[in-house]
């Protein structure tokens, strides 16, 4: 009988049983230990109800008890060979925030190819998939798409599956007025809501006030110690996870633990919170005595949108905030390295990437003024 050590055993024997909220979809995963004593999945995705998800997953439980081996899968097909690799490599590797985001394409993969081989995925039918992708998708979503997937084929050459790379030379299409979509406030709007954060001595004002003055993840400002913010600067060393295992997070990447320049209020401000909220956790700034936050991200999102209402601004996200503090410093002229690094991105291209339109607006007017510059007057 396999040992399991008190974590896996919290899993084991249980299959997780979900919807996904984009395509309305149930699917279902369970755990096991294969014959080399590994913890490894397997999951199913596209149940049109959750009954059949529940039939599914009992069919698996019962293969358990007979073999501790589900891998019988046939890796020559492309969707399958997919699933594993993002089992074997990224999934429960890093954040859930990134599990649900290769979940959601292993069901994408799956339902678009079925199943076709590895040899049979050319770079024509790649490309189809790439095109389909991007309708309705920003630039971000597509690249991040055609990022999974030349990974996992480079993994499969090396693995003697394929020859060559389907994923080659492919072009990135995506809907050009969904990039331009990437909702934030301008200076005047960004500076009506400023003044009413700064003027309140509300906990939930401050988090707003920290995310839009940052650019902070509203995740690394849950995760915010009192040791962390100077009178002229703010580190970030670790998030914390509000959705799904409501504890502290490393950083969603190696680059999100860093340290940016703050303005002296902000430092002020949260001096003043720490006088009143010091008694219910004298190390987390929005934590409870049992480091849970003292606000769920729905009731400061509710917050939130009465501001935006009874200030008459549009209706953004809190994730907009970070939005608005890099599109802010873009067009102010500030240089995108010193962005990037402020916003803890992996690399400049991240940052280019996110904000294009923004870039490019940017560059036109570097037109107008090199024009300007060179402007020969006439005689």
């Amino acid at each position: 009988m396999p040992y399991y050590t008190r974590k896996e055993r919290r899993y084991k024997d249980m299959a997780s049983i979900k919807k996904d909220k984009n395509s309305g979809k149930w699917y279902c995963r369970i755990s096991f230990k294969d014959e080399q004593g590994k913890f490894k999945t397997k999951s199913k995705f596209g149940f049109g109800t959750k009954k059949e998800a529940e039939v599914y997953a009992a069919s698996l439980e019962l293969k358990k008890k007979d073999t501790p081996d589900l891998n019988g899968k046939d890796l020559t097909i492309f969707a399958n060979y997919f699933e594993e690799w993002c089992n074997t490599y990224i999934i429960g590797k890093y954040s859930k925030g990134t599990d649900r985001k290769y979940e959601h394409e292993i069901e994408l993969v799956e339902n678009y190819f079925g199943e076709m081989k590895l040899v049979d995925l050319t770079r024509t039918k790649y490309q189809a998939y790439i095109n389909e992708r991007g309708m309705n998708k920003s630039k971000n979503t597509v690249q991040k798409t055609h990022g999974y997937l030349k990974k996992c084929l480079s993994y499969a050459i090396a693995d003697g599956l394929i020859k060559t790379d389907p994923s080659f030379g492919a072009v990135l299409h995506y809907d050009i007025e969904e990039q331009a979509r990437i909702k934030h406030l301008n200076q005047d709007q960004a500076t009506k809501l400023l003044n009413v954060l700064n003027d309140s001595d509300d906990f939930k004002d401050l988090m707003l006030y920290i995310a839009l003055t940052t650019g902070l993840r509203i995740g690394e400002v849950f995760g915010l110690s009192y040791k962390d913010i100077a009178k002229e600067s703010l580190s970030v060393n670790r998030g914390y996870d509000y959705k799904d295992t409501f504890s502290f997070t490393k950083g969603k990447t190696k680059s999100s633990i860093r340290t940016i320049a703050t303005t002296p209020e902000l430092y002020a401000k949260v001096q003043k919170h720490k006088i009143k909220c010091i008694k219910y956790n004298k190390e987390y700034l929005f934590m409870n005595n049992r480091n849970r936050p003292i606000i769920t991200y729905t009731g400061l999102s509710k917050h939130f949108k009465k501001i935006l209402s009874e200030l008459n601004l549009p209706k953004i996200t809190i994730h907009a905030l970070r939005h608005t503090h890099a599109s802010l410093l873009l067009y102010a002229g500030v240089n995108i390295g010193y962005i990037s690094q402020r916003l803890g991105h992996s690399n400049i291209s991240e940052t280019l990437n996110t904000y294009t339109h923004i870039v490019k607006e940017l560059e036109q007017q570097s037109d107008k003024d090199f024009l300007e510059v060179f402007k020969v007057n006439a005689k």
